[in-house]
């Protein structure tokens, strides 16, 4: 019972955290794309991606939580599969839209944004329908309505130093 508990209230706050970044992204990616420098073309193209690509945000939340709860419990092989899986409908889906293939329209770079935006929603639906359904927690849309403070406060407690680690690595590699 405690680990569906965590496990609903880890997606609340997630979810929470992923919709900050959608209206982040989405309301000042043409910003994000200027201070790197973009001018032109090329700021026009990348604030559209952006903007496009915005969208994971709206599930991306919710495939973080269940996949570190997969994970968490041992599970792994649901986070495995439908990683694999997002992965080649990305690559079938960019190859589609963006040379416009089978009748679909070529959209070019916005092709490539919105085939990774349709395979990662698709892919944390998945995610979700899974935990939904797992016989060995009792995962709830309810009980992620309904989320309780004194466990936020223990995931966070938890969760804070692994977030900052993950930002000083991601943020040296990419230097």
């Amino acid at each position: 019972e405690l680990d569906s508990r965590v496990a609903e209230n880890a997606i609340f706050m997630m979810q929470i955290f992923s919709f900050i970044y959608f209206f982040f992204f989405l309301f000042l990616g043409k910003k994000i794309v200027e201070l790197m420098g973009a001018k032109g073309e090329v700021l026009a193209i990348g604030s559209d991606y952006i903007s496009i690509l915005a969208f994971i945000f709206l599930t991306m939340g919710t495939g973080i939580a269940v996949g570190a709860v997969f994970n968490g419990l041992g599970r792994t092989w649901p986070v495995m599969v439908i990683s694999i899986s997002k992965l080649l409908l990305n690559i079938f889906l960019n190859w589609l839209l963006i040379f416009g293939q089978w009748g679909f329209p070529e959209l070019g770079v916005a092709g490539s944004a919105l085939g990774t935006v349709i395979s990662e929603i698709l892919g944390n639906i998945a995610l979700f329908t899974i935990i939904l359904n797992s016989s060995k927690l009792n995962v709830r849309i309810m009980g992620i309505l309904r989320p309780s403070v004194k466990i936020m406060k223990r995931i966070v407690q938890v969760g804070f130093p692994v977030g900052i680690e993950y930002i000083l690595w991601s943020t040296g590699n990419a230097a």
